[in-house]
């Protein structure tokens, strides 16, 4: 999953940035690669990184301030 852990870096640099809505459409793009290796291969390493991309998601929409959707999406 390292081009997971790549768009979860640069999601992370845009966060850092105060770009959320960017980070957070890095964030989900890692997400979905995340859920392409779970088909493929559970591990609990790949479950791991899948949660991480799921709660930096969810810290971007807290401060955009869609509190609602830092829920769901956790």
């Amino acid at each position: 999953m390292l081009l997971g852990t790549q768009l979860k870096a640069e999601g992370n640099c845009l966060y850092e940035a105060e770009h959320y809505s960017a980070a957070v459409e890095l964030y989900s793009a890692a997400i979905h690669l995340g859920y392409a290796v779970l088909e493929r291969r559970d591990t609990a390493m790949a479950q791991q990184r899948l949660s991480m991309f799921f709660s930096n998601r969810a810290a971007c929409f807290i401060k955009m301030v869609f509190t609602a959707a830092a829920a769901a999406a956790c």
